[in-house]
């Protein structure tokens, strides 16, 4: 488990980007909007029968809500994207180890993945 510590040490990366607020960025810096188009791909390309995070919200039921879901998200995005702040929630993630191989004895026969909080 050292070896995953070590791996995905959050000490190590910065808390903060230092973004300034959009109402200190000149007009033609600012980017353009977050599109419901572009929420609708990214919810499409989602994989069905994946492991559901924290939320216990399902790939299927994002899309079951249709047009709901993408106003939804893409408002939540444009709050985002605006604030330059991400809720905290969404910045936690679960880092599971799974084996490669059987009987492992070495960090290295080891592979992680992370379960995100969204």
């Amino acid at each position: 488990m050292e070896y995953a510590e070590a791996l995905y040490d959050a000490y190590s990366k910065p808390k903060d980007l230092n973004l300034e607020p959009e109402t200190d960025v000149a007009q033609d810096d600012i980017g353009p909007c977050i599109l419901e188009e572009e929420v609708r791909a990214a919810l499409n390309d989602m994989k069905n029968n994946k492991a559901i995070g924290a939320d216990e919200i399902h790939t299927e039921l994002l899309r079951c809500m249709g047009c709901t879901a993408v106003k939804i998200f893409t408002r939540l995005c444009q709050k985002i994207y605006e604030s330059g702040k991400w809720p905290e929630d969404v910045l936690q993630s679960v880092v599971i180890p799974l084996e490669k191989k059987p009987n492992v004895r070495e960090c290295s026969d080891f592979r992680t993945i992370m379960q995100r909080k969204f």
